[in-house]
């Protein structure tokens, strides 16, 4: 085989594999148990790999991981105030719109690679 090929073929599965176990972990937990469930895990799962997404990026100096990862972080975020539109208590709501924006802050802080000037990368 040539050099040329294995190297569009390394190419292709870095960027089509993790795509793909990311979409089959996503239609897995989709069709949990109930509907409260899956969202739950759903919107965890987006927490999850976008955090692991953006530490990726950092430690291998990839901006293009650490977008997609603030981006699945964003997603997560708005997922979970989407199902707070449905509970009653007024409590839960408020408590649940703290934990994300803490969430949010935090992710954003950490996002930024360490010693970065805004403005200058």
């Amino acid at each position: 085989m040539s050099r040329g090929g294995a190297s569009s073929t390394q190419r292709f599965a870095r960027v089509f594999l993790p795509a793909a176990l990311f979409f089959w972990g996503l239609l897995e937990l989709s069709s949990t148990i109930s509907y409260d469930v899956a969202t739950a895990l759903v919107t965890l799962y987006f927490a999850v790999v976008g955090v692991g997404s953006i530490n990726f990026g950092r430690v291998r100096g990839i901006p293009l991981v650490r977008h997609i990862g603030l981006g699945l972080c964003v997603v997560a975020a708005l997922l979970a105030l989407g199902r707070t539109s449905h509970v009653e208590s007024g409590g839960l709501k408020a408590a649940t719109f703290v934990l994300v924006s803490l969430f949010l802050l935090a992710v954003a802080y950490w996002y930024r690679k360490q010693g970065e000037v805004r403005g200058k990368r």
